[in-house]
């Protein structure tokens, strides 16, 4: 896991690279364990595919007045994720059907998006219906 600063008021905890859901799950994991822990000062957990905001208030986390909250923050998210088991994210997941429709007036660009990728338009919403999207 890599931490990061974004601003002066969150964190970026980055726990893989790509979209995959083994990262997905461990970000599930950290992000429940960060809420479970209710961390005063914490103010929004925010899971991504491959990494966790979590945004705060850096009063709450200075040692000292003027102090950097930032390292203190760290501790807190480290702390976290070690207690962080497998069985800790709420682990639901439901498969959604987004309806979509192509070519048309409701898809007008069906056409120059299937010829700029060398499809046919047919082709091009059978790939693009074709896999699950993770989410």
């Amino acid at each position: 896991m890599r931490l990061d600063a974004l601003g002066d008021s969150a964190v970026v905890a980055t726990l893989g690279t790509g979209i995959d859901p083994e990262t997905v799950s461990s970000v599930r994991r950290l992000a429940s364990a960060i809420a479970s822990a209710r961390i005063a000062g914490i103010t929004d957990i925010v899971p991504a595919y491959a990494s966790v905001t979590v945004f705060y208030d850096p009063h709450a986390f200075e040692s000292s007045p003027g102090s950097d909250p930032f390292p203190a923050l760290c501790a807190a998210i480290e702390a976290c994720a070690r207690h962080a088991a497998p069985g800790d994210a709420d682990g639901h997941s439901r498969l959604v059907e987004v309806p979509v429709c192509y070519g048309g007036a409701l898809g007008p660009d069906l056409e120059s998006v299937a010829e700029g990728a060398g499809l046919s338009p047919e082709e091009a919403v059978r790939l693009h219906c074709e896999p699950e999207y993770l989410v």
